[in-house]
């Protein structure tokens, strides 16, 4: 591995699941910044890396270009089995909940096993999705992207959501509805 002062040697192709802010942003002029890629950056800049990103539209495209070797990585991705059967995973930088969401006043659901017969929403290639897999007699709506299922959630389409806590607080936050929310039992 190369010094932070020595000149790049190679070039990492990283690909990009569209906007997934505040890890990934992307603005108008297909500028790439968040969190993930400043790590990323500092840390290709130390190893003497160049860093090439590709932008894919979503998760799934992304996770489908790693598999197929299109791309070397994706900054940032959480570890679940299913990834771990595509791509090799450093120690984790950043953890956080993955939460159970509900609308206010709620009172029927405190715990993971309180949403047996619940329709349950989740964002598809999300570690939610996997996580709903151990609920019995559940129906689950599966969604795009985490707007959807924060609408999803506030509509009452569905009973509860699972998702990583931050950013759903984050978006809820930024529209105004956070105390229309909140979370239950253990992340």
């Amino acid at each position: 591995i190369s010094t932070a002062h020595s000149e790049p040697t190679q070039t990492l192709r990283a690909g990009i699941p569209g906007n997934f802010s505040p890890q990934y942003i992307v603005d108008n002029k297909g500028k790439v910044t968040g969190f993930a890629i400043d790590v990323m950056d500092h840390l290709a800049r130390e190893a003497g890396y160049q860093v090439e990103y590709i932008i894919f539209d979503s998760w799934k495209q992304a996770q489908e270009a790693l598999a197929n070797n299109e791309i070397d990585l994706i900054p940032n991705m959480g570890i679940t089995s299913r990834r771990e059967e595509i791509a090799k995973f450093t120690i984790p930088y950043e953890t956080f909940p993955v939460s159970i969401f509900i609308r206010s006043g709620n009172s029927q659901i405190s715990t993971l096993d309180d949403l047996a017969d619940k329709t349950v929403g989740v964002v598809h290639l999300n570690v939610g999705e996997r996580l709903v897999q151990d609920i019995s007699n559940k129906e689950v709506v599966v969604t795009q992207t985490r707007s959807d299922l924060l609408f999803a959630l506030l509509a009452g389409h569905v009973d509860a959501i699972i998702y990583p806590q931050p950013l759903i607080e984050k978006d809820a936050s930024e529209i105004g509805v956070l105390d229309e929310i909140e979370t239950v039992g253990s992340p």
